[in-house]
């Protein structure tokens, strides 16, 4: 029964994040920080459920641009305290 609760918990865990996302489909999408406010990108908020979700998504859209796109993208979305450095970190890891 334990573990059936803690299922059941995830899966509306899931199915929050899927509708805040919804929610806040634009495009181009926004940054991480506009679409779940209130988290550094250390929080564990990134790691699992909804957060996670909106980071991967982040993570294909901004590795997808060109260098050009990146630029544009990075002055229009400055990244706030917390945030610094995260554009570099997907540029890096997405080489």
């Amino acid at each position: 029964a334990e573990i059936i609760a803690v299922i059941e918990e995830r899966y509306y865990e899931i199915q929050k994040g899927k509708a805040a996302r919804k929610a806040n489909e634009t495009w181009p999408p926004k940054p991480p920080w506009l679409q779940l406010p209130g988290y550094d990108m250390t929080s564990m908020a990134w790691r699992m459920g909804g957060g996670e979700d909106i980071r991967l998504e982040f993570f294909r859209f901004f590795s997808s641009l060109t260098d050009h796109q990146q630029k544009s993208y990075e002055e229009t979305w400055p990244e706030p305290d917390g945030w610094q450095g995260y554009y570099g970190l997907i540029i890096e890891r997405s080489k």
